[in-house]
């Protein structure tokens, strides 16, 4: 997998499937000790302030 032009990666549908995400699902990105983590955004969250990352992500990820 691979992140697209502007910054789009997609979801297998498995695990689409598997935890009922669809095109209308609110998810975050969140960093959890040194790897990104996808979560189901909570209700209202959108409207919160994005998690703080400190430091740099290892180059692997990027």
């Amino acid at each position: 997998m691979k992140i697209g032009e502007r910054g789009q990666v997609t979801i297998p549908k498995e695990i689409r499937d598997r935890f009922g995400l669809g095109p209308d699902t609110h998810v975050e990105f969140r960093v959890l000790n040194g790897s990104i983590v996808l979560y189901r955004a909570e209700k209202g969250s959108e409207k919160t302030e994005p998690p703080k990352v400190e430091g740099p992500l290892p180059r692997e990820l990027l």
